[in-house]
Parts: structure tokens; sequence; C-alpha cells
């Protein structure tokens, strides 16, 4: 939900975590929680589902960037970074996540040419294709899939990609009106503009008159 409704955004704002982080930042010894079988989602920790509310949060910065954001992007591509070496990671659920993370910072990378950029969120949609076609619908509550099945979507541009990302997001069952809400949401972005960047922009609320603009910052 944190995609399309900005409020939701208020997960990321330390201030108003209500002082959870405690409570996550150290496993007991020898505890369940080394097995990631006990975590009922995406078999990963809670630190997992903070960085992606802290990433959508940065992604949808209209611009222009100050010191602190950019320091917060790089802090997030390098969490993204060790979690795809965390064995926590190495299943298909957590690795489309990844992949729908590292989309949505190249929407706001200041040191990517457009160009570079575009080619990137192609080459990383390409990869999440691949594990979105494998992927067991049955090994995860599969409703979670739907945040990164829709970064996927928004971003997809032949007819065999978009037919990939429905075909999966049909699989939703009980929420199919959920589903058929944002396949519907998924073909106006995706008739609006050709820009990769832009469509992402769009997905995550972003001030249309500013989803376009270069974010720049002077050393």
């Amino acid at each position: 939900m944190m995609l399309f409704d900005p409020t939701f955004d208020a997960l990321s704002n330390p201030d108003r975590r209500m002082y959870l982080d405690r409570y996550f930042t150290e496993r007991e010894p020898n505890g369940p929680a080394e097995d990631p079988s006990t975590q009922p989602i995406l078999g990963t920790s809670y630190q997992f589902f903070l960085l992606i509310a802290d990433v959508t949060r940065l992604a949808r910065a209209a611009g222009p960037f100050c010191h602190a954001d950019i320091f917060t992007w790089q802090r997030l591509h390098e969490e993204l970074l060790q979690w795809e070496r965390n064995p926590q990671a190495q299943n298909e659920g957590c690795m489309l996540y990844i992949l729908a993370m590292r989309i949505l910072l190249l929407r706001i990378d200041i040191s990517a040419p457009p160009e570079e950029a575009e080619g990137r969120i192609s080459f990383l949609l390409r990869q999440g294709l691949g594990l979105v076609q494998s992927i067991d619908p049955d090994q995860f509550l599969f409703g979670y899939l739907l945040w990164p099945l829709t970064v996927l979507g928004s971003v997809a541009v032949t007819a065999d990609e978009i037919r990939i990302v429905n075909v999966k997001i049909a699989l939703l069952g009980s929420r199919r009106a959920l589903a058929s809400w944002v396949r519907s949401h998924l073909d106006k972005i995706r008739t609006t503009t050709s820009s990769l960047r832009m469509r992402l922009g769009y997905l995550l609320g972003v001030d249309h008159s500013q989803t376009g603009a270069r974010l720049f910052l002077e050393y």
C-alpha cells in the first residue's frame, strides 16, 4: 500500500516507529530467529521490512536532493548490497523485493545519466521477470509479492513483459479486487509516458509537475 499512498511513509520515520527498533536490533543467542523458516512472510527479518519502507520513502522524493538525502541514498544502496549477500535473502521472494528496491533507487540516482538509468532499470526488470516466472506462489503468502510485482509492472514495456506480470498478479485469489485495481493503475501509468523513471514517479504519487525534474546537488 505504501507505494500508492505517501501517508504510509510514516513507518519509515524514525520518530514514529514507537521505539520498535530496539526490540529487533539483537537476536537471542541461538534463538529461533536464526532459522529463516520461523519468519512468517519472506523468511527474513523485521529490518528487511524497514529497508523496504525507507527505500519507498526516499524514492518518492521529487528533488532537489540535499546532502542528507545523498547520504541516505548511499546508505540504502549499501544495505541492499549487503542483503544480496545475506543467506536470509536467498529465496526468490526476497530477491524480488531487492530487485524492486534497486529499481526504485535508480529513479533518484543523481550519478547516472537518464539513458544509463533507464538501461539499468530495463536490465533489473529482465532479472525480476525471470524470478517471477520461476517463483512458487505456494511458498509465500502471495499477497506480499504484490509490492515488487507492481514495481516491475510499472516499468514493463513489451507485451510479453506485461503479460508475465499480469499472470502472477491474477494469482492473488481472494484479493482479486486489489489485483484488478493494480492492473488498471499500471495500464494508466504505461500510457502516460515512455520514460521508466517518470513511470516510477507516477507509481509513487510524486507531484506530476516535478516528476521529470533532474535531481541535482552541487558538491
